[in-house]
Order: C-alpha cells, then sequence, then structure tokens
C-alpha cells in the first residue's frame, strides 16, 4: 500500500472516531436507542401479523431482533450507569 493510502484510511478513521464521541456524548444518542428498540419490535410486529411463516425459518426476526433489543437495552443501561457516576 501507499503512504498515501494509509494516511487516507488514518485520516477517515481520525474522523470518524471524533464523530462517534461528538454523537455517543449527545443526548440524541439515548433517542436513537430507544427509535432502535421500537423499530425492531415494530419489525417484529409486521413480520407476525403479515408473515408468520417467516418466523420459523432460519435466521428469522426473532433470532435477529431479540438479541438487537437486548443489545440495545444493555447500552441504554450502561449510559446510565455511566451519567450517574
Amino acid at each position: 500500500m501507499s503512504i498515501l493510502f494509509r494516511l487516507s484510511i488514518l485520516f477517515r478513521l481520525s474522523i470518524l472516531f471524533r464523530l462517534s464521541i461528538l454523537f455517543r456524548l449527545s443526548i440524541l444518542f439515548r433517542l436513537y436507542c430507544f427509535l432502535n428498540i421500537f423499530a425492531l419490535i415494530g419489525l417484529l410486529l409486521f413480520v407476525a401479523l403479515l408473515q408468520p411463516q417467516l418466523l420459523i425459518e432460519a435466521f428469522n426476526p426473532v433470532t435477529t431482533n431479540i438479541p438487537l433489543i437486548g443489545l440495545s437495552l444493555a447500552l441504554l443501561n450502561n449510559l446510565k450507569q455511566s451519567s450517574q457516576s
């Protein structure tokens, strides 16, 4: 790899890191987590109503949405604990 290519990758990563810190510190991050949870629950309900046969197949919405909802709840819990200390 050329040195210019490596520098461009490092520059992009540094910008993404700074943006992620700003985004994580904002109140919008909690809102984003809640919207993520509600959207995943909504998608699960829509699949259950419109195409229930998908719920018994491999990689169904239950096995993909429920763990993501759990991770979002864990993230919200972690954010709450870090803001209290």
